[in-house]
This record gives C-alpha cells, structure tokens and sequence, in this order.
C-alpha cells in the first residue's frame, strides 16, 4: 500500500516554505492546527509492504491399510510500514486564540479571528518528531507434521497425527523493537513524581527503566519475548459405521492447533516508546524558524506499551463427537456435539494499573474525575515514571460448546430442502487482541458471554424445481419451463454487549485516555429482563447501579450481560434453466444409432461408407466430432 503527497503539499514544489525545523524538512510541508477553524493538514509518503515467502513439501504413501502422510513447511514474514510517522515527522503549527508576537497585546477571545491573526503575524506553537518511524518486522515459522489413518476394519477407520510448530518470535531489522519488562524494572531508580503526578524534574534522557530493546542486551536476541519451543499438537478421530451398511457414521476427534497471532502488537506502541521516538513541542516561536524558540519541558510520565516477553503461544483444543444416520433413501438426519477451549490467548494488560485504594495515600478523597486526579495516580503506579503501559498479554482464556442439528431431504426433481439448527455457548475473558480487563489483577472478573456468542441459530436452505414442463418440449415448454426457486433463512438471538460505566471507584486509572481498559458498574438485575427493545433503548438500566459509594472496588458486571437484537436474513431466488442443446444432441444420438443398425462395423467393406467416413464415425469422442462426422453421411 502505498501513498504520495503530490502539488503543494510536499517541499520540492513549494519553493516558499522552507522553515528551520528542529528535525529538519521531511518530504511534505508542516501542518497548520486551528482550535476554532479546520486543520490543513496531509498525508503521507505512506509505505506498508507486506510480504510473505512459502515453501512447502508434503508426501503421501499408502501401505496395506494405512495410509501415511507426512510434510513441512516454511514461511518467512516480512512488513515494513513508517506506522504513524508520517503524520507527525512532517512537523505541525498550532495557532491559538490568545495574542502574541506582534500582535502580543491582543487578548485571548476564544475566536478564529485570534489564531488567523496569529497566523498572519508568523506567531505559533510548533511540534515534531524526530523521525518517520518504521515498523520493519521479521518472522520466520518452521511446521511439520505426521498422520496416518488407519482402516482397522472395513466399518472402523483411525485417524492420528501430530503436528509440531516453530514460531519464532518477531524482531526489527532496524533495531527499533522495543517493548516493557516488569522484571528489569529498578524501583529505585524510580524518577520523583511530584502531588500533581508529574516528573519533578525532567529526566536528562529519555528515561528506560525497564524498557527491553532487541538486539541490545535483550536475553531474546534481536527479539523482545520469548519463542515457544514445546508447541506439539496431537490430533485424532475415529469414524465408525457399526452396522456396515453405509448408512450410520459414527465420528468423534480431538485436536490442538497452536496460533501464530498477527504482529500489530508489534507495531502499536512501537513509534511512542523511548528512547528512538523523540517529541518536540515548541511554544510561542515563529513560523519561519520554529527551531529558535525553546522547547518546552515536557514533565508528564509517558503512556507506552509493547507485548509481554515471558511469552506463551495461543493454542486452541477442539473436540467432536457426531452422529449421521440415513433414513430413507432420500432423507439425512445428523446431529453432534462441538467444544473448543482457547488458551493462552492475547489481550491487552495495563501492567501499571494503580492499586485498588491506593489514591487515598495520597489525599485523594475519590478517584472518578477526569484529567488531573487520573494523572494524579502516577504518584501510587507500581512501575514509577511511567502512566499506563499496555502489553499484548497470552494470559486470557475462552471456551465454546455446541450442539448442532441437521435434516436434509432430496425429492424429485433435484428439489432439496436442508434445515440447521445449532445452540451453543461461548464464554471467556477476552474477545480480541484489543480487549482488556476492568481490573488487570483480576482477569477472572471479567469472565462472562463473548460478544461473538449467539445461543440460538437456525438456518434452511432449499432449492424446489417447479414440475410443470419440466422436458421442455417445443417453444411453449423452453419459455415455461425449467423455472426453479432457491433460497436461504438465517436467523439468531444477539450478539453479547457490556455495559460500561465512567466512574473509577476503586482509582485503577481508567480514566487514562491511553489506556485500554473500561469500567463496569454492579449488576443488581437480568438487564434483558422488562426490557423495552425499542431503538432507543434496547436493554432495562435500572438493571445496573453504580458501585455504592465508600466502597473502593471495581464494578462486579461480567463480560456480556446484555444481549443485543437478534438477526434475521431471507434470501430467495428465481431461475430459469433452459435446454439448448438436447434436441441437437437427441438428433445426433438417433442418426447415430440408425448408422450403429445397418452397418457391419466388423466389415467396414460391406457397408456404402467409405473408408474415411468410417474411420472418423468410429473414432468420435464428443458430439461434435460425431455432428461432423454423420454430415458425411446425412
């Protein structure tokens, strides 16, 4: 994917606009920022390549009754993307409405008059970064595998088989991979963090502590997280016809399937973490050289993140057992029963959540505001110096069982009639790799209804051929029939939502608008339960209550409390099917079988053909060669 600013917004075609900048020019020309106007603004060069290498061998043998498959396979992953340097590394003017510059005596009037009179005099806020980040992510995955099925009787098959994965953990090829390590963290040398939540003085450096760098003292190498060496998956299923008939199949199996998850971890807090990425924020400077004025302090501890280094590998565990069975010629009756249960999946953990209650020890008499008390809670943080900091953690689990139903029924005509119906259960602590709990110490509070469950599903399907003309003889048959109606019914209860509550009564910190976390309120009621389900307000609030105050907790609502609309899907179809070849072909086939009757095929010299003729009639493979054929005759 690419992107290329192109006229006036990038510098080679704007020969007037050449600022001095603390990081020098990139490509595009700096943003202008209005508060009370709209924004001027850009976008790129933007590069995301993204490529994949495959190489793979499988071989297959049959020996007696077994039947042996083996393979291997390579793949090799490589992204290069600039994440989100490209909006910020271009640098941006912010014009205010207060006065300044030669306009210096005007008064702050909360207008656009202000900020575009600022922008006429050259007078504004400037800020930069020092490069165009980018993402250069390595990986490499090695897997091999080994099954057999095994006929043990005519009626009994087994299937077994393991499957070994090597997922090497991702690195940079610009040593740029960084990411957060509870372990290497040295609390005392913990900057000072004054009663507004503030660094008391700026660190000289970019401050680390804690922070793991690929390829720099990293116990990983050029990696930060570990690489699972032990991920063996077993596989095996049996399918039985106990009465050897064909007409009942027993099958039951169990599997492990280890995941290779997607690398936006990798990416997502990699262009803000220290010490490579380096901000600049210059106050009441000048356009044209916003590199004279002073950069401003910046004293507030930073939000950063990465992905957790003591790294397992998700896998999921999957097991079956079904039944089919043949009722009549023409009618199919299955039904099973499917569980799968997730483990070590990835979510989001704020490692640096602040102990429940702990805003009290530093005079806080309550922790759900906005802003400032938020920011006050860096004082009580475990990892000082630092606000939230957001791991892709494997720390998260999911199960699902199921029961399905089928029934399928052929009539004539090729007219089928197939109806499903399926009720099944999912329930975890995490949804995807973004989702996080309420309370980092307390995954389990979170267990409940995964937004992706859906108890009740029924879905049909059929196709009916109408009988009337069904030959298609003559103009009237071509015209009326072989008219046939199709169609597919879909329909489900709601997906599973949670309800969310702003307060923060037990001073975690989510009111941090970097974290990626949410409150909930109590739950003192079925929310679905008296519910109205109009647009407007779908579930029962009164349902939900906010944790009563004097008690320092978080709110006790699991995941998934509500369910939302159901679902409901028709769709139908008409077709004509029309025959244009059949009389041609019925022509042929009866010209044919009159030439089969009166010709001595073993004499060719017996019969009125000649011999070419004869050689083409017996050697046509299709009815074309055939038409060409008997037009020698006919």
């Amino acid at each position: 994917m690419l992107s290329t600013p192109r006229g006036l917004d990038l510098v080679a075609n704007s020969p007037d606009i050449r600022p001095t900048l603390p990081f020098g020019l990139s490509p595009r020309v700096p943003d202008l920022a209005f508060a009370d106007g709209e924004a001027i603004s850009g976008f790129g060069p933007y590069r995301d390549y993204n490529r994949n290498h495959n190489a793979f061998a499988n071989l297959s043998k049959t020996m007696g009754h077994h039947s042996l498959k083996f393979g291997a396979s390579f793949n090799y992953y490589t992204k290069d993307e600039n994440v989100n340097g490209y909006s910020v590394s271009n640098g941006s003017y912010t014009f205010s409405d207060s006065g300044g510059g030669t306009v210096s005596a005007a008064p702050s009037d909360g207008t656009f008059y202000q900020e575009w009179a600022n922008f006429l005099s050259g007078f504004a806020n400037f800020g930069q970064t020092n490069i165009d980040f980018r993402a250069l992510v390595h990986q490499k995955q090695y897997e091999l595998y080994g099954q057999d099925e095994w006929r043990i009787r005519p009626n009994f098959a087994l299937s077994f088989g393991a499957r070994y994965s090597l997922f090497q953990a991702p690195t940079y090829g610009n040593g740029l991979l960084t990411t957060f390590d509870p372990t290497r963290f040295n609390s005392s040398a913990a900057p000072a963090i004054d009663s507004n939540g503030l660094y008391v003085t700026a660190p000289a450096t970019p401050y680390v502590n804690g922070i793991l760098i690929g390829g720099k003292g990293s116990p990983y190498g050029d990696a930060v997280q570990k690489t699972t060496k032990n991920a063996i998956a077993p596989r095996i299923g049996i399918a039985w016809d106990p009465r050897g008939n064909g007409k009942t199949s027993i099958r039951s199996g169990f599997g492990m399937f280890y995941d290779s998850p997607a690398v936006n971890s990798m990416e997502q807090f990699q262009p803000v973490n220290p010490p490579f990425v380096q901000s600049t924020f210059i106050t009441n400077t000048s356009v044209d050289d916003p590199a004279s004025g002073i950069a401003s302090v910046n004293l507030t501890p930073p939000d950063i993140g990465g992905v957790l280094p003591n790294w397992k590998q998700p896998y999921s565990m999957m097991w079956s057992l079904d039944l089919q069975q043949q009722l009549s010629p023409k009618t199919m009756f299955g039904v099973g029963y499917y569980g799968t249960a997730g483990r070590h999946l990835v979510g989001v953990l704020d490692v640096n959540q602040a102990p429940p209650g702990a805003f009290q020890s530093i005079g806080l008499t309550s922790p759900v505001g906005a802003g400032l008390p938020t920011q006050k809670l860096n004082q009580v943080r475990p990892f000082r110096g630092y606000a939230s900091i957001d791991l892709f953690s494997p720390v998260f689990d999911s199960n699902y069982n199921g029961l399905q139903a089928q029934v399928r029924r052929q009539f004539s005509s090729n007219s089928t009639v197939s109806v499903n119906y399926t009720w099944s259960h999912a329930l975890g602590t995490a949804t995807n790799d973004f989702r996080a709990p309420q309370a980092s110490y307390n995954i389990a509070g979170d267990y409940g209804n995964l937004d992706y469950d859906r108890r009740h599903i029924f879905s049909a399907t059929y196709v009916y051929t109408l009988p009337f003309l069904a030959n298609q003889h003559g103009l009237a048959g071509h015209v009326l029939g072989g008219w046939e109606v199709a169609g597919i019914l879909y329909a489900s209860t709601g997906s599973h939502l949670t309800a969310s509550l702003s307060p923060d009564p037990a001073g975690l910190g989510l009111r941090d608008p970097n974290t990626f976390e949410g409150g909930h309120p109590d739950i003192i009621g079925d929310p679905n339960v008296s519910a109205p389900h109009t647009l407007t307000q779908w579930f029962n609030p009164s349902a939900f209550a906010a944790v009563p105050a004097g008690e320092i907790r978080p709110g006790n609502e699991g995941r998934g409390t509500i369910v939302g609309p159901g679902y409901f899907r028709w769709d139908a179809s008409l077709y004509k099917n029309t025959h244009i070849t059949e009389r041609v072909n019925v022509q042929f086939r009866a010209e044919a079988f009159n030439v089969l009757n009166h010709t001595n095929w073993n004499n060719p010299a017996s019969t009125s053909l000649t011999s070419g003729v004869y050689n083409k009639i017996t050697t046509a493979r299709d009815p074309r060669q055939l038409q060409l054929a008997l037009k020698l005759i006919f």
